[in-house]
């Protein structure tokens, strides 16, 4: 089961006619579709991949998964690119076919939270090995490895502090293409010392727990790391800027589809008649599952979709810029980082240019050498980061940020929220930032909208929609974030 199923299934096929590549009747391809709760089963067997939802898909590719009633389905990142909501069908799903159909599950994620609702037991992979293994319950709780540790220690929650940054893994991952002779987290672990040099540490006894951990430093690497995660927790803000840019949305509609002869064809209305301003400086974060409009409405601010009524009015600076999901496919790949970054200050001379670029890498923590790779010579964090650096190069009046951290793991999606809420307090410019993420909206956010159906339905300071929130869609919302108590000692 894949992490994008519209890759996975053909396009050109019928949803029935690939499941009975895979099931001996059209009955048991109905049933199929029945067992992973796909309502109107009936008239779904008709439809093409591209008529369902997301979270409809990989109900499908799940019940191809177990039509042969396999002894092992194996689930590559099957949830990241789902909303909260439907994420959370889909790990009820997960449970529900284990009890039928007796098969087990190894399931492939970055997000600690969906281990937590669905593993027996984890294993921790750090640089092509595993690191940590044991019960899940007591990996969680009481974890060995420092990379565990650190991972625990950077996830964000509905609780976390928002006075100040979160504590974060500093360092990036190692290249892929360097054959590793030490331990491979020795240069990001603040306990490492010279023994950590003399060779990669095999899987030994945990020291917390019944399972293993490859480290030859576990107690004192933990105590240190408590002790570097409490002082990162006493790090403020840096001071805010004159505040500058924002917008105002007046009455904004927009429609896909058209009417047809005679009324008779298919609209669908992706915004209905929505009304909000940004001011200077304010972040905005945007909130809903799939379809209810919130990226409409991005890009709609950025001038890349046509309203079909209503006005956008940008409130000062450069234009808008945005900041995408994925960073890799928003990056032209022949082309360096450097010339990427100079098309936006083509007014410069060659010296200044070079000068700004600098700078620009420097500010969203790459070194000044990064100008001259390109996007593939890059992590998928460092590509992030190029994103970034590109964005605000010319620092704009409106930075929108659509889903910019839901691709990535515990600690770059924490590194990612520090970073640009360093940077809006450093440039003052006005930000939207599109999420499914409520625990992301509440922290790097001044006021959050929730939206469905093309509407927004609530709107507030981010401590008051979380905790109290007045709308039963919201609480929803609330109620499908996966849960994880990160372990007390950090």
């Amino acid at each position: 089961v894949f992490q994008d199923p519209m890759t996975s299934l053909n396009p050109t096929s019928r949803i029935g006619t690939q499941l009975l590549e895979v099931a001996d009747s059209k009955a048991e391809a109905l049933r199929l579709l029945e067992a992973v709760g796909i309502p109107r089963a009936q008239s779904r067997l008709r439809q093409y991949p591209h008529q369902l939802s997301g979270g409809l898909r990989q109900r499908v590719m799940l019940a191809m998964a177990v039509a042969r009633r396999p002894k092992l389905v194996i689930a590559d990142e099957p949830t990241t690119a789902l909303d909260v909501s439907v994420q959370a069908q889909v790990l009820a799903l997960f449970s529900d076919l284990r009890r039928e159909f007796g098969c087990a599950f190894v399931l492939i994620t970055h997000d600690l939270g969906v281990v937590a609702e669905v593993a027996d037991r984890i294993g921790v992979m750090y640089a092509g090995r595993i690191i940590e293994l044991g019960q899940a319950r007591d990996v969680l709780a009481k974890p060995s490895h420092p990379y565990t540790a650190s991972l625990l220690g950077s996830r964000f929650t509905l609780h976390s502090d928002r006075g100040r940054p979160l504590p974060a893994m500093v360092g990036e991952p190692p290249d892929a293409r360097i054959n590793l002779r030490t331990c491979a987290f020795s240069p990001r672990c603040a306990a490492a010392d010279s023994a950590c040099e003399e060779g990669i540490p095999e899987q030994d006894r945990a020291l917390r727990h019944d399972g293993v951990a490859a480290c030859i430093r576990q107690g004192a690497a933990l105590s240190v790391l408590r002790d570097s995660f409490a002082e990162i927790k006493t790090h403020p803000w840096p001071a805010t800027a004159t505040p500058h840019g924002g917008a105002r949305v007046t009455n904004l509609a927009v429609e896909f589809g058209n009417k047809g002869w005679f009324g008779r064809g298919h609209v669908y209305h992706a915004l209905r008649g929505i009304s909000l301003e940004v001011g200077a400086g304010e972040a905005v974060a945007i909130v809903g599952e799939s379809g209810s409009g919130k990226s409409t409405l991005l890009r709609a601010l950025a001038g890349l979709q046509k309203p079909n009524s209503g006005t956008v009015q940008l409130l000062g600076g450069p234009s808008p810029q945005m900041v995408f999901q994925d960073a890799g496919s928003s990056l032209t790949p022949w082309m360096t980082i450097g010339e990427l970054l100079a098309e936006r200050i083509p007014e410069l001379t060659s010296q200044m240019r070079r000068a700004r670029i600098s700078e620009s890498l420097q500010r969203v923590g790459l070194p000044p050498e990064a100008a001259r790779l390109k996007p593939d010579q890059m992590s998928g964090g460092q590509r992030q980061r190029a994103g970034l650096a590109r964005a605000i190069i010319d620092p704009p009046g409106l930075l929108l940020c659509d889903e910019p951290i839901s691709a990535l793991d515990a600690s770059l999606a924490t590194g990612a929220l520090n970073l640009i809420g360093r940077l809006r307090r450093e440039l003052g410019f006005a930000m939207v930032f599109v999420t499914h993420d409520l625990a992301a909206a509440r922290l790097v956010a001044d006021r959050i909208l929730v939206m469905t159906g093309g509407e927004i339905v609530e709107e507030g300071a981010p401590d008051e929609i979380c905790r109290r929130p007045g709308n039963p869609y919201t609480r929803m919302l609330l109620d499908a974030v996966p849960h994880l108590e990160v372990a007390a000692w950090l």
